[in-house]
């Protein structure tokens, strides 16, 4: 009987640890899944990005409705990740694989591009967890 408060104290602390280490496993889980997620999306839209990246680039006057469309689409999705990405919600691996990095040149070339297009004056309206990065 006098094992019995330690084991129950024992119990108690192993039942804490147990779901401490069952919780980091799922977070982490999660997380990766959510990375998985995301780099799947990156590369099924990689041809969309360069077409962004590069009406951000061009000089003309205007973008065309197509270009307008396809900017946007690119930012909304590079604005979720740099969202996840701030809130701890993905795995750092999307540094190593270059989703981070377009996400970079994509701000970049936006705050280039704003002050030539007119259409994109209200970008970080858009997408404010692109701004500075």
């Amino acid at each position: 009987m006098t094992d019995l408060p330690g084991f129950l104290v024992s119990l108690v602390t192993g039942g804490v640890a147990g779901a401490a280490v069952n919780a980091f496993v799922t977070s982490r889980k999660q997380k990766m899944e959510v990375t998985l997620s995301v780099a799947k999306d990156f590369f099924s839209l990689y041809g969309e990005i360069g077409l962004a990246l590069g009406a951000l680039q061009m000089q003309p006057d205007e973008l065309t409705p197509q270009q307008l469309s396809n900017i946007r689409k690119i930012g909304d999705y590079f604005h979720y990740v740099a969202n996840l990405k701030a809130n701890n919600y993905i795995n750092p691996v999307l540094d190593n694989i270059g989703i981070m990095n377009s996400i970079q040149r994509f701000s970049q070339n936006l705050t280039v591009a704003m002050t030539r297009h007119q259409e994109l004056q209200s970008a970080w309206s858009w997408w404010p967890g692109l701004k500075g990065l």
